[in-house]
């Protein structure tokens, strides 16, 4: 995989219940959060909708920060976090992907999408998977973030 420009934002907390809306989340559902940074957003989610979590963060810092918020949340048993890359070896299977990857060239989103299974929902903010899916039927959606406080940025949401 190249190198990945590793812009640091998260979608904020109070977006989780529309989300959760958007996307059906309950606790039902596990979502994969890739690049989940401290997991602010992926805790108030499963907060909110009783779902499971998995989060994956590459980079280290954030992931020690996202260990501490799965302690302090008591969310032990239901939320996963790996430090690596993704696609990656994971231990349960999930609904729903949220791709935060804004920054991302084609070489990293590609493969990243295409290990995401068939019927999962995927909700991401990558505009190179739009030029490369051009065609492809996307709901899009306004969601305030850390990095864009006052306009938030775009997500795309569609079903695989």
């Amino acid at each position: 995989m190249k190198k990945i420009n590793y812009l640091y934002g998260e979608i904020r907390k109070s977006e989780a219940a529309p989300i959760m809306n958007i996307l059906g989340i309950d606790e039902k559902s596990t979502v994969i959060d890739i690049g989940c940074g401290n997991a602010r957003f992926l805790c108030a989610l499963m907060k909110e909708s009783g779902c499971k979590g998995i989060g994956v963060e590459p980079t280290y810092e954030y992931y020690v920060k996202a260990q501490a918020r799965r302690k302090l949340k008591g969310l032990g048993d239901r939320l996963e976090l790996k430090n690596t890359h993704y696609p990656c070896k994971l231990d349960s299977k999930y609904t729903h992907a949220i791709i935060h990857g804004c920054a991302w060239e084609k070489s990293n989103i590609m493969p990243v999408y295409r290990a995401i299974p068939k019927g999962v929902k995927v909700f991401h903010n990558s505009f190179a998977f739009n030029r490369e899916n051009r065609n492809m039927d996307q709901a899009q959606f306004m969601v305030k973030t850390s990095y864009l406080r006052d306009l938030g940025t775009r997500f795309w949401y569609h079903k695989k």
